[in-house]
């Protein structure tokens, strides 16, 4: 408490020497504890700033830290490896740690531009001037194959079982072998002249009494162009005939492919595939056709294709849309398209191909892709009409109004972009013990993929769904049970940053817990939808070649080639001779919008010629071995 100020007597009307030390007393104390209140105030008001300050120096270091994630992420896409496999096994190395940050141009081929010094040291010091062997064959009921069972060892015909001895069902390329392929054989004589054929003793001309092969080479002939002229036959009864009436047959002309055209199946099916399977632009076809002498342009192959696919082939490719939706299991994917001119859009505008296709395990593959001029949701709940069933997807937050729209469908998310989330954040990751988190975590899903691939490897015959939900329940379920735990655990002890890459990478797999388990349930779905993905690639390939489209229907046609092409491959098919087939059967068939009329020109069909079919090197070793 405050001491109160001496009065004055009331006498004597002066005040005391004492009441005078008093009141300075107690002045000097009401101005300390003036001061005193305003520098609690300062202080104050500096602890507050002094917070406010740390807590943006804070959120300066996580943004520092999330933008130099993102440069290294950024850095890793362009320069560094793109293959995510054994990731964990890598960074788990030494000698490979401080290499996955470093810079490479050619990152799936460290071997560019030593390919051929590769190649003769791994043949070893007589490799050089030995036979090449031909790739041996990946079926795994070869019957060369033998199994040591002591050693629980595999030996194939493709190692070596000794110096010196030839295996058997081995085909290579020198000339023995060659010659039971069936190829045709050109003879070529050496002009030895009249000199040689002169004795050089006496003059007089010598007898041939041999020869003996000095070589034998193998050879290309370039592709060749002919002119092929249909005639018809007209027929008339000489008996039959009156002065003002006679009787004329005329010879049934076969349909045209495209009315009025010189266009015909095997010039058209062999430019459709060069582009679409091979990936070689129309541009590129024009300078070939010039170079060989035939004036065919890039914009008349454009409108044959289009026109023809249009005419003839769009029913068929609703036919395989339709055999598509009749499957409960399938494979859902995007990927962007730039198209020059589109509809409303006053310059170009980046559109999206669709790609559906079936589960690998089916027996019947089919691939459609679809043009569409966006990414919205309502596309695929267009295309998908009548479906139901299982969709396999990623991470695209737009699929699940697509399941939501119609009852009877669920959702499938792919094990591989959630194991990608924490790759991308284990590799510009710098905190030990995050890192410790992120191993556990890419361990544990690289356990539910090795369950899936031992599973596939010891299938014999068909697959069998219920074993496959037998070996998931017991095996893979226990692994992604932990897993999630650990992610919740994680979340829970907010022990990483909320915006790194470590919180992100967990918080997209917690969002897609219940979509991450659906295979377990079910043996048909697969464990992740690289399968749309790798079905999307030759998409990709040919639009880096091509670089657009310039209009959105030579999209919508480019889509339906790219689906007869890679339907035709995924049956085993050779899309060229396929292709062949199958544009000289369809303008016959009528009408086409009965689309049963079509069902015999379908990949699996019996009546799809055997020329059709492709062949593998198996074909070629049992062509060989047949000889």
């Amino acid at each position: 408490m405050t001491a109160k100020a001496l009065k004055p007597e009331q006498n004597s009307g002066q005040i005391s020497p004492v009441a005078v030390a008093v009141n300075a007393v107690i002045q000097s104390e009401q101005n300390f504890h003036k001061q005193l209140n305003e520098s609690n105030k300062t202080i104050a008001a500096m602890t507050e700033r002094i917070k406010k300050l740390e807590s943006l120096l804070e959120r300066a270091v996580l943004e520092h830290q999330r933008e130099k994630d993102l440069i290294d992420y950024l850095k890793q896409r362009i320069y560094g490896r793109s293959s995510e496999s054994r990731i964990v096994k890598k960074l788990d190395d030494p000698q490979t740690d401080n290499q996955m940050h470093q810079a490479s141009l050619f990152p799936l081929d460290d071997n560019v531009f030593n390919e051929i010094e590769v190649t003769v040291h791994d043949l070893g010091k007589d490799g050089i001037t030995s036979e090449f062997d031909l790739p041996e064959s990946d079926n795994r009921d070869d019957k060369d194959n033998n199994t040591d069972e002591q050693h629980g060892k595999t030996k194939t015909a493709g190692q070596k079982k000794g110096k010196g001895k030839k295996r058997p069902g081995i085909i290579t390329m020198n000339s023995a072998d060659l010659e039971k392929l069936g190829l045709k054989v050109v003879d070529e004589v050496i002009n030895d002249g009249a000199e040689f054929s002169v004795c050089p003793e006496c003059g007089t001309q010598m007898k041939q009494i041999g020869r003996e092969v000095v070589s034998t080479t193998l050879e290309y002939a370039p592709a060749h162009y002919f002119l092929k002229k249909v005639w018809k036959n007209t027929y008339k009864c000489e008996n039959c005939s009156e002065p003002d009436k006679s009787f004329i047959v005329r010879t049934p002309s076969p349909e045209p492919l495209l009315a009025h055209s010189v266009a015909s199946a095997s010039i058209v099916s062999h430019s459709i595939d060069m582009k679409f399977n091979f990936g070689m632009p129309l541009y590129r076809q024009e300078l070939m056709m010039i170079d060989a002498g035939i004036p065919l342009t890039r914009k008349v192959l454009s409108d044959w294709s289009s026109k023809i696919y249009i005419n003839q082939l769009a029913p068929f490719v609703e036919l395989l849309r339709q055999e598509l939706i009749a499957n409960h299991h399938i494979h859902v994917d995007e990927s962007p398209n730039e198209v020059i001119k589109v509809k409303g859009s006053p310059g170009p505008k980046q559109c999206y191909m669709w790609v559906y296709t079936t589960t690998k395990w089916n027996p019947h593959r089919i691939v459609i892709f679809d043009f569409k001029p966006g990414r919205s949701a309502e596309y695929p709940k267009e295309f998908l009409k009548g479906f139901t069933g299982k969709m396999h997807v990623d991470g695209y937050s737009g699929y699940k109004s697509v399941v939501e729209d119609e009852p009877g469908r669920d959702m499938c998310a792919c094990l591989t972009h959630i194991r990608r989330q924490f790759v991308v954040a284990l590799r510009v990751n710098t905190n030990n013990s995050e890192t410790k988190i992120l191993k556990r975590l890419i361990g544990l899903l690289d356990d539910a993929f090795k369950f899936e691939r031992e599973f596939e490897e010891q299938t014999v015959g068909e697959r069998d769904p219920e074993k496959a939900k037998e070996m998931r329940q017991k095996e893979t379920k226990p692994v992604m049970d932990s897993f999630f735990s650990i992610c919740k655990k994680v979340k829970d002890a907010n022990v990483t940053p909320p915006q790194g890459a470590v919180a992100k990478a967990i918080d997209y797999a917690l969002a897609r817990e219940t979509e991450a388990k659906t295979f377990l349930d079910d043996g048909n779905c697969d464990i992740d939808n690289n399968t749309a993905e790798n079905c999307i690639r030759p998409f990709v390939i040919c639009r880096k070649n091509s670089l657009f489209n310039f209009t959105e229907v030579g999209a919508e046609v480019s889509a339906g080639w790219l689906t007869i092409v890679q339907t035709a491959k995924f049956n085993g098919l050779n899309p060229g001779r396929y292709l062949n087939w199958l544009l000289s059967v369809i303008p016959s068939i009528r009408p086409k919008s009965v689309l049963d009329n079509l069902r015999k020109l379908l990949p699996w069909s019996p009546d799809v010629p055997v020329e059709c079919f492709a062949k593998d090197i198996e074909d070629i070793r049992t062509q060989n071995l047949n000889k």
